[in-house]
């Protein structure tokens, strides 16, 4: 997609200079599997301008190996490390906002710390987080637009601030 926007976007109006990618929930974790194994996902450099992860899964080492995420990621627990976009997106020069509801299953919430964790450690400072009080897995990016919508004005406040 990120190609395509790049090759054909202008065509359609789109600023193919300024892509940001954004993933909610599986789509988290696979946004952060594309920057955090470029040799894997982006042969050529994909030259986002941020990402906005949303109560995703990052380091599969720490997540219980159960039925469900074997499920998802693989029954070779011993391949998670390498699976994982944890250290990927420490060495990434992306941008990144994240955020995460207040009734997660309490995973999603350890995810997003321990992903605070490594941004602050790579910026020395932490990335815009956003706390989805009241919200659970769905209904955080499904108020968009609504009267107590935190999560739009953050996404659109991150975008400017990376704005050349």
């Amino acid at each position: 997609v990120i190609a395509w926007v790049k090759n054909h976007g202008n065509a359609h109006g789109l600023d193919t200079e300024r892509i940001y990618l954004m993933g909610q929930s599986a789509g988290a974790a696979h946004a952060a599997s594309y920057i955090a194994h470029p040799g894997q996902y982006a042969p050529v450099p994909h030259g986002l301008s941020g990402a906005i992860l949303l109560s995703g899964l990052y380091n599969l080492e720490t997540l219980a190996a159960d039925e469900l995420t074997r499920s998802y990621f693989g029954e070779d627990t011993s391949l998670y490390r390498e699976r994982s976009s944890i250290a990927g997106m420490k060495n990434s020069s992306v941008p990144f906002l994240v955020a995460v509801a207040e009734h997660e299953p309490v995973y999603f919430e350890r995810q997003a710390l321990e992903l605070l964790a490594v941004l602050h450690e790579r910026d020395q400072r932490l990335p815009l987080f956003v706390h989805m009080l009241g919200h659970n897995h769905l209904s955080g990016i499904l108020n968009f637009g609504l009267a107590d919508d935190r999560l739009g004005p953050a996404i659109l406040e991150f975008i400017a601030s990376h704005l050349d």
